[in-house]
C-alpha cells in the first residue's frame, strides 16, 4: 500500500516539476516536511530549501542543522514583508508574512511553547513584531519562486485554525503554483515512508516529545498582548509594566482575516477554526 502511494507522489512530484524553472521547497524539518524533502530531491536533489529558524535555540536547531550539511541543502533565506497577531481565546501567535511572486505571499506562524511561563530570558512578541520588513514583490524579475512546495497534508490540523483541508494538490495563484505533494497522505502513511525510505526524523521531537527539539514552539511572551488581561498596564518579565494591548486588539477578527486570504483550502470548513 505505501509503495503504491510513493510511486504515485513521484509522479505527480514529476509533474510539478515538469515546467519549473525555479521551484522552491518549504521545510520545517519536521516529518511530513522530511518526506517530501526527500521525495523531491530524488528528482531535483538541488532544489532551493527555505527553513525559518525564528530564534536561535542551542537544541531546537540540531536535527534541521545536521540534515541540512549531511544532504548538502541547497538553503535559502527569505525575509518577511509583513508582521502581524492573531488569536484564539487566549492564545496568540505572531504571524510574519514572505512574499513570493507578484501578489502573491505566504505566511509563517510564531507560537509560544504550550503553557510556557514568561521570564526575563524569554523572547518578546513586541520586539518581534517590530522588527524590519522588505517590500512585496512588483516584478517578475523579483519573483522567489513559480512552484512553491509545501509538506501541508490534506487531513492536518492548525492548533490555532482548526482543520486546513486540502481542495487539490496544487493551486495556481498569479504566476505560482503551490503544490502540496502530500495531499492525500495521512500521519501513518509518513511514518511508514520513513521506514521505507530510511529517511530521517527527529525522533527526540517525536518519540520523547521534547519542546527542546521542536522548532514549531518558542519561549514567547506575549503577555501584552492576551485578550482577558485586566487593567491598562500588565507586569512585564523584563521589568516594569507595559500597555495592556490585548485589550485594544480584536485578535479573534485578525485571525479571521487571515484565513479569508489562505488558498486551497475546502470553504466548507473554513470556519472550523
Amino acid at each position: 500500500m505505501i509503495g503504491r502511494l510513493i510511486t504515485g507522489t513521484r509522479q505527480r512530484i514529476s509533474d510539478m516539476l515538469r515546467e519549473a524553472r525555479h521551484p522552491v521547497l518549504l521545510c520545517s524539518f519536521g516529518k511530513d516536511s522530511m518526506v517530501m524533502l526527500a521525495l523531491v530531491r530524488e528528482q531535483r536533489p538541488d532544489i532551493e530549501v527555505v527553513y525559518f529558524p525564528v530564534f536561535d535555540h542551542p537544541t531546537k536547531h540540531q536535527f534541521a542543522n545536521t540534515i541540512i550539511q549531511d544532504w548538502k541543502l541547497n538553503m535559502v533565506e527569505w525575509i518577511p514583508c509583513e508582521r502581524d497577531v492573531i488569536g484564539k481565546g487566549s492564545h496568540v501567535e505572531i504571524v510574519e508574512t514572505y512574499p513570493v511572486a507578484v501578489g502573491v505571499n505566504t505566511a509563517l506562524p510564531i507560537e509560544a511553547e504550550d503553557g510556557h511561563i514568561p521570564t526575563s530570558d524569554s523572547h518578546c512578541a513586541i520586539e518581534r513584531l517590530t522588527l524590519p520588513c522588505r517590500d512585496e514583490i512588483t516584478s517578475d524579475v523579483e519573483q522567489m519562486a513559480d512552484v512553491l512546495f509545501i509538506g501541508h497534508r490534506g487531513d492536518d490540523v492548525d492548533p490555532t485554525h482548526g482543520a486546513v483541508p486540502l481542495v487539490a494538490s496544487t493551486h495556481r495563484q498569479g504566476n505560482l503554483t503551490f503544490a502540496y505533494p502530500l495531499f492525500d497522505w495521512t500521519e501513518q502513511d509518513i511514518w511508514e515512508a520513513s521506514d521505507a525510505l530510511n529517511i530521517p526524523q527527529n525522533l527526540k521531537r517525536y518519540r520523547e516529545a521534547s519542546l527542546a527539539h521542536n522548532a514549531d514552539y518558542f519561549d514567547l511572551c506575549t503577555q501584552c498582548l492576551t485578550p482577558g488581561m485586566k487593567g491598562p498596564m500588565v507586569p512585564c518579565p523584563k521589568g516594569g509594566e507595559v500597555f495592556n494591548l490585548g485589550r485594544h486588539l480584536d485578535l479573534d477578527a485578525r485571525r479571521e482575516a487571515l484565513r479569508s486570504r489562505f488558498v486551497n483550502i475546502a470553504s466548507d470548513l473554513s470556519k472550523s477554526y
